[in-house]
């Protein structure tokens, strides 16, 4: 399992990071790896560093769990004829998918101005 942090920016280096613990010795909070400034984490994270960028998002959602909704959803059952029905079935399919990617639970939520 993992963590997100809101509003935590990503560190350029250990030493700006909020997760670098200095009471002794400098330490990483979650690796607890030791840290000295010969490692250059007064300039850099290690390539070690647990820490992953996460871009500037909408609303992320799972998408595993709604692949296992489509598939389990009925599809809606019309004709094709000369009367348009086709379109109709693509329309209600679309419709069907946009209402699933709005229900699914959000994971994380979209940042402020993102939609």
């Amino acid at each position: 399992m993992s963590v997100y942090i809101h509003g935590m920016e990503m560190p350029i280096s250990c030493f700006e990071c909020k997760l670098l613990d200095y009471t002794d010795t400098y330490k990483c909070r979650v690796r607890f790896e030791s840290l000295s400034r010969e490692h250059g984490i007064n300039i850099s994270r290690p390539d070690w560093c647990p820490l992953v960028p996460v871009p500037e998002h909408g609303r992320l959602i799972d998408a595993d769990t709604l692949t296992k909704t489509f598939l389990e959803r009925k599809r809606p059952t019309l004709s094709a004829g000369a009367d348009g029905s086709k379109e109709r079935v693509r329309y209600l399919d679309y419709f069907s998918a946009r209402q699933t990617i709005k229900d699914a639970p959000t994971i994380i939520p979209a940042e402020e101005g993102e939609t």
